[in-house]
């Protein structure tokens, strides 16, 4: 894999683009993007995380001090 595919694949998830269509813009199997997605930080519950954002809703959770959580209410 080249580095502008790389670039490419970083680019895309970033704006949380699905593999399947990373995959097909770029030229590469889904199981590939989706491997090299995992390695690298760029599957989704990692990126909904590290943007502070309720992995069940996407709305934004309140900074914490301690571990941050992961959901924006116990429901």
């Amino acid at each position: 894999m080249t580095e502008d595919k790389k670039k490419q694949i970083h680019k895309m998830r970033k704006q949380f683009i699905p593999y399947s269509e990373i995959a097909k813009a770029i030229g590469l199997s889904t199981n590939t993007v989706k491997s090299y997605c995992y390695r690298h930080g760029l599957h989704t519950t990692q990126l909904l995380m590290e943007r502070r954002l309720c992995l069940c809703c996407g709305k934004s959770l309140p900074p914490q001090k301690t571990r941050p959580p992961m959901y924006c209410s116990n429901k």
